[in-house]
């Protein structure tokens, strides 16, 4: 799996304050998805269905991501170092 994230600059110019929020956090995952697959970034229901966090409300058999850790890891270093220059 290529873990590039060359367009994290990109994304930060994006958000009107500079700081994480909705809009980053969705293209983080539209860019990833570039290299990545819907299992690997996304939890799955029961019923089919991806999510990018488990509700509080959501009953069923949960799990944790691993795959994802070193995606966000990535993004995040590169964000933050961007976000201080």
């Amino acid at each position: 799996m290529n873990t590039s994230l060359e367009n994290v600059p990109d994304i930060l110019s994006e958000s009107p304050h500079g700081f994480w929020d909705k809009e980053v956090e969705k293209r983080f995952f539209m860019e990833s998805r570039r290299f990545a697959s819907p299992e690997q970034l996304f939890y799955k229901t029961d019923d089919g269905r991806y999510l990018a966090c488990w509700p509080k409300t959501y009953r069923k058999k949960k799990y944790t991501l691993q795959s994802r850790n070193s995606l966000i890891g990535k993004f995040t270093e590169t964000w933050v170092r961007n976000l201080f220059e």
